[in-house]
């Protein structure tokens, strides 16, 4: 079911009959409201997982590797925070992902953020990583190259700020502060001090 005219999407394990797609009808803030609505009432009766770790362990049935601790979302000092470990996988290091490896990252997080817009009134504030975006502050060389994962979580998730490193900084004209859609992209490489003020 494609929830956004940019093609994200929401899987739907069956459909409605008169369904219509999402760019022949309205959608607004309220409509996402009453989905989330939906959805926190199914936790609250039972019928949907408060974590990932049924995910996880569904995840690694399959064969593949789940995400891991270094894989998080939590709440600090009134700022809703959350990290992807790792950089693109260019050889066989560890701490190395596919950009599968990511998106399965990816969806065992989507419950708490989920769980974020229910209790808080948005998914996240600051985003973590290692390795930036593809196509923002990344080099085209396979070691330096970004996820392209994480643009489509910039922009269903809209956090106020993402901060990755991995893209090291050896000329001071080098771009390292770009806004995408609603995020600043801070490349924080050898260290960066950003004031981050907590929302309500």
């Amino acid at each position: 079911m494609e929830i956004t005219p940019e093609r994200e999407y929401l899987i739907a394990m069956e459909f409605f009959d008169g369904g219509e797609e999402i760019g022949d009808v309205e959608i607004d803030g309220g409509v996402i409201d009453e989905g989330l609505q939906m959805i926190r009432r199914m936790w609250d009766v039972g019928l949907a997982h408060r974590d990932a770790g049924a995910l996880r362990a569904a995840i690694r049935a399959a064969g593949f590797d789940a995400p891991d601790a270094a894989t998080w979302a939590k709440l600090v000092d009134g700022l809703l925070v959350g990290g992807f470990g790792g950089s693109p996988r260019y050889s066989n290091a560890a701490y190395q992902r596919s950009e599968s490896d990511l998106w399965l990252a990816i969806i065992g997080m989507m419950p708490a953020l989920v769980l974020n817009r229910i209790r808080r009134g948005r998914f996240l504030d600051v985003l973590v990583t290692h390795a930036p975006p593809r196509g923002i502050h990344d080099r085209p060389d396979q070691a330096h190259q970004g996820f392209r994962a994480l643009r489509w979580f910039l922009r269903v998730f809209r956090p106020r700020y993402h901060l990755h490193g991995h893209t090291h900084i050896y000329d001071q004209r080098t771009v390292t502060t770009t806004r995408y859609h609603d995020t600043t992209v801070i490349n924080a490489y050898g260290a960066r001090e950003v004031d981050l003020d907590a929302r309500p």
